[in-house]
């Protein structure tokens, strides 16, 4: 079994299982992009506190009505925010 890479605009990823469900390589992907939220509002912090659970908490609330657009190309998926 194989797996792809769900990557952001700025090149950060996770790995998703090549046999895995749209919704699952979407919710991985709205996960990719709220952390990536966390560590662009908190890059003069690296490290200690930077993916504290308030800090996704707050991303996730933040990006609670905005959907994630996933695309497939070259074995790569890739994830951007909806814009509205």
């Amino acid at each position: 079994m194989g797996s792809y890479k769900i990557e952001d605009a700025k090149g950060r990823f996770v790995m998703v299982a090549a046999n895995a469900s749209q919704e699952t390589v979407n919710a991985k992907a709205r996960e990719l992009l709220i952390t990536c939220d966390v560590r662009d509002n908190t890059r003069q912090t690296f490290g200690g506190g930077e993916y504290s659970d308030n800090a996704l908490v707050r991303a996730r609330a933040a990006r609670e009505n905005t959907s994630v657009t996933v695309t497939f190309a070259n074995g790569t998926y890739s994830a951007r925010w909806k814009s509205s």
